[in-house]
């Protein structure tokens, strides 16, 4: 019998949680679809979180029993939302603390690609127009007036005006809140994993190429150099693994690249040799039954997860390629491979880690790791691969793996961690349940949630950083293919920027060079890189688009348009998909003056750009009939004029 009144308050939500379970099968089953509630299992998540939290506002001596019972129980529900009862396919947020805490964007929009498919299919059951013409479902054009500066790149589109944390007293911040930046692109293979050397002097993109994207392929970009000329293009090289490598790893101080595939993992040095030659191979480790992140402690030590356990090598005591041909006892199979018979897949065996930390729990498989420089901590998620857990913890190796915090909320693997150091308290996740959140390393729930991808899409690539002492959120978009900017302050989207047409795979901020940079897949194109499922683009007026907004959008124009809409066409696209209820474009007292000034200080500097736009229009006509060759994406989240350059990747990127 439970004796605390926290443990009677578990187990009645522990009943409650089976009784919802009971309820929604034999609804299922009898298909009575019309009485199936499934915010209940959100409910009860919801009383879970609110219980562990008023636990930590109490400092209850039974804090850490309280937060491992309330996450078996979130752990519970989880799974059978995401199991065979299919009661969601990404889980409503459950662990903030009250509306303020959770962060929306008020103008997400379902998408331009999903809503020409609803009304081709549609098409028989909507009301046609008096002409006969199906009502335009386009989302409003962008609108040169919402840009705040004339050097704001026209590869953004900026929310409703509002106050934000930046002004002239902080100008690295004003520029990344005004999109002052230049975008360039390089084309690069399907990336897997990228990653930044501690000092930011590299940075490295993992991924697959060659015949069918079997062979491990490596792209490094020395910054200092980028930031010369962003045009350069990277040192590419492919490692002698045997597979594409799933996970890297940089060593500042040593000048080292560690990749590993499945069981191995192989260092490089990325500064050229005695012959002028970068990329000399360094080292082999054996990693067998070892293939999760790698990280490289302070102390001079790599170290590779696994299941149950990591592994740790000494790097300063290894032997070297530099010294031997062949590195470990033994034989390694290379023909247990799918890449061509004549890749160079090295045979050395590697070496053996010099120690092995064994985790309290045998079952504990970590799916992604952060080195917390401060603490010597690792944050770490639990790989759903491997287990059916969905857990994030605190991870102090030193002890022996003991978990020194959990954190809760999540319904899903976190892909990313974050952390700053204007601020070593604070740690970022992004999940594949579509949401990022941000922690007090001190307290096991989320201070603010972030509904990046709105219940449609993974996240899988957040980060967080302090430009002028101003907390700045940067999130990356999978389905809805572009990057945000939010203001932590202000908790509001300040904009988004185009990543023509790519999900965002991963992100990197370079504080050096107050830079940010991102890998994309473009997922428009087949596993041969051939374009697959285009149309012919259509051909925005910019002319048009320098026009003051009408006062009163036409009935087609009105389609998906929030009845409280001010700003006529212009807000169609921003507008749409707002949730019932939601008050978020409610303003505050004083809130429309100040947008007011602003719009008239966006107006005022119309006069300087209309140049640059009418240029771009220029440019576009002097195209002529070669306009009608272009192609666009089907299912792309944006239409050709939602921002004001018409741009499409077509391939993996890294910009």
């Amino acid at each position: 019998m439970s004796n605390e009144p926290w443990e009677q308050e578990i187990d009645s939500l522990k009943t409650q949680l089976s009784q919802f379970k009971e309820l929604f099968l034999n609804q299922i089953a009898a298909k009575d679809y019309d009485s199936i509630k499934s915010d209940g299992l959100v409910d009860i998540l919801k009383e879970a979180s609110t219980l562990a939290r008023r636990a930590e506002a109490q400092n209850d001596p039974d804090i850490d029993a309280i937060v491992q019972s309330v996450y078996e129980l979130h752990k519970d529900g989880v799974d059978f939302a995401h199991g065979p009862a299919d009661v969601f396919e990404y889980m409503p947020s459950f662990a903030h603390d009250d509306d303020a805490s959770i962060v929306r964007d008020r103008h997400r929009t379902i998408g331009q690609g999903v809503m020409d498919s609803f009304f081709q299919f549609m098409a028989a059951y909507i009301k046609r127009k008096p002409d006969g013409s199906l009502p335009n479902p386009t989302p409003s054009p962008w609108k040169k007036a919402r840009q705040p500066h004339p050097k704001t790149t026209p590869l953004s589109r900026f929310r409703r005006p509002f106050p934000v944390s930046a002004n002239d007293e902080t100008p690295l911040a004003q520029t990344i809140y005004q999109a002052r930046c230049e975008i360039y692109g390089h084309n690069i293979h399907s990336p897997i994993k990228m990653e930044m050397s501690s000092g930011s002097s590299c940075l490295a993109i993992i991924g697959a190429g060659g015949w069918k994207n079997r062979d491990p392929k490596v792209t490094l970009y020395f910054l200092d150099e980028l930031a010369e000329n962003p045009l350069h293009d990277g040192e590419h090289f492919t490692p002698q693994l045997r597979e594409p490598a799933t996970e890297v790893v940089l060593d500042e101080g040593r000048k080292l690249l560690f990749v590993g595939d499945s069981d191995r993992v192989k260092s490089y040095c990325w500064e050229k040799d005695e012959e002028g030659k970068p990329f000399s191979p360094v080292h082999t480790l054996r990693s067998k039954k070892h293939d999760g992140p790698l990280a490289v402690h302070s102390n001079g030590r790599i170290l590779r997860a696994g299941k149950g356990s990591a592994l740790v090598w000494n790097i300063d005591d290894l032997e070297t390629h530099r010294e031997h041909n062949k590195i470990g006892e033994g034989q390694y199979d290379t023909s247990d491979t799918w890449r061509d018979e004549d890749a160079r897949i090295e045979p050395s065996p590697g070496s053996q880690p010099h120690l092995t930390v064994d985790f309290p729990d045998p079952n504990f498989a970590i799916g992604t790791w952060h080195l917390h420089q401060p603490s010597g901590h690792m944050f770490c998620s639990e790989s759903e691969i491997n287990t059916t857990k969905w857990g994030c913890v605190e991870m102090d190796l030193q002890a022996g793996g003991r978990i020194v915090r959990r954190f809760l909320g999540h319904a899903g693997t976190v892909n990313q961690f974050s952390t700053s150091e204007a601020d070593p308290n604070v740690v970022l996740t992004a999940c594949d349940d579509g949401f990022v959140r941000m922690y007090d390393i001190r307290r096991s729930l989320p201070i603010l949630t972030f509904d990046v991808e709105g219940q449609a899409s993974r996240c899988y690539s957040a980060l967080l950083t302090h430009p002028d002492g101003i907390p700045t959120v940067f999130t990356g978009g999978t389905r809805s293919e572009q990057v945000k900017v939010w203001d932590v302050r202000a908790r509001r989207v300040v904009y988004e920027l185009s990543s023509g047409n790519t999900a965002v795979q991963a992100m990197a901020w370079d504080t050096q060079h107050s830079t940010l940079y991102a890998a994309t897949e473009c997922m428009y194109i087949d596993r041969f890189g051939r374009t697959v499922g285009y149309r012919p683009a259509e051909k925005p007026n910019y002319r048009e688009y320098t026009d003051e907004p009408s006062e009163k959008a036409s009935d087609d124009e009105s389609i998906g348009k929030s009845d409280d809409a001010e700003e006529g066409h212009e807000d169609a696209a921003d507008d749409d998909e707002m949730e019932e209820g939601e008050d978020d474009d409610e303003m505050e007292e004083g809130e429309e003056e100040e947008e007011d000034a602003m719009e008239e200080g966006a107006q005022a500097l119309e006069d300087d750009e209309d140049q640059m736009y009418q240029d771009a229009s220029d440019d576009d006509e002097e195209d002529g009939d070669d306009y009608n060759q272009r192609r666009w994406p089907r299912k792309a989240h944006h239409g050709e004029n939602f921002y004001g350059r018409v741009y499409d990747a077509a391939a993996n990127m890294f910009c």
